[in-house]
């Protein structure tokens, strides 16, 4: 029901185009339609979630907001946003961790144990990101409060920049770039009227019916469980290295 119901995917693969055309195959009148774009942070409500709309009035774009805010952060973008939305916030999620997987192997060789370092390391950065968020400053200023002359902050940072830390990271995100943009590796287009699925699909692909009128919390929706796709990759040891390097997902 058009009126009362709106269609919010969370396919990667599947453009607002797509959805409206599938939406208007037997029928003249457009839904809603809005395409999601969270983390995997959101299992712990602090999803940095991006929000598409097409065809949508304001009261219901705040409705799907509304739902996506209790699961963290919402921020509404134009379509082109979300491929870039998707390298910072959910590529960004492993990025992190890797930098704290290697912050906490420094621990350990400094004489930490694991599990000390690796609260003191996430603590940190998530005292980081709140300095960010609440003061709105620039990361380099934080940094500046930091990096007294000659002590051992400076030191460290210039050590990261002579290895490439900030090139790095900068090519890390391009590359997540050309490899969206390329069609070999890129999100897999899905046609639903054909019933064959992609054996191997970046994401968890599902399309949710949200009641637009009535749809208060995210708790309304608990309902709704994502389809999980799955490859015939074996496992190469328990976390599956092999499978998601052909591109399963678990």
């Amino acid at each position: 029901d058009p009126d009362r119901q709106s269609v919010v995917s969370v396919a990667a693969g599947v453009s607002l185009a797509q959805l409206a055309e599938w939406m208007t195959a037997d029928s003249a009148v457009r839904p809603a339609l809005f395409r999601v774009i969270p983390n995997t942070a959101i299992a712990v409500r602090q999803s940095m979630t991006f929000v598409a709309a097409r065809g949508a009035d304001e009261a219901c774009t705040e409705r799907v907001l509304g739902i996506f805010r209790e699961l963290g952060e919402a921020m509404l973008v134009d379509e082109p946003m979300l491929e870039t939305g998707m390298i910072l916030a959910s590529c960004g999620i492993a990025f992190a961790l890797r930098y704290v997987r290697a912050s906490v192997e420094g621990g350990v060789e400094l004489g930490c144990p694991a599990g000390q370092a690796t609260h003191i390391v996430a603590a940190t950065l998530r005292g980081a990101a709140e300095l960010l968020l609440q003061r709105g400053e620039h990361p380099e200023t934080e940094i500046d409060r930091v990096t007294t002359p000659g002590g051992i902050t400076v030191r460290g940072l210039n050590e990261m920049e002579q290895a490439g830390f900030s090139a790095a990271v900068i090519r890390g995100l391009k590359a997540c770039k050309q490899a969206e943009d390329d069609p070999a590796t890129g999100s897999v287009r899905i046609d639903l009227r054909s019933g064959r699925f992609p054996s191997v699909v970046d994401g968890v692909i599902f399309s949710g019916m949200l009641r637009c009128c009535g749809l208060r919390s995210a708790r309304a929706c608990r309902s709704l469980r994502p389809w999980p796709m799955r490859c015939g990759a074996k496992r190469a040891d328990g976390r599956g290295r092999a499978g998601r390097a052909a591109g399963c997902r678990p």
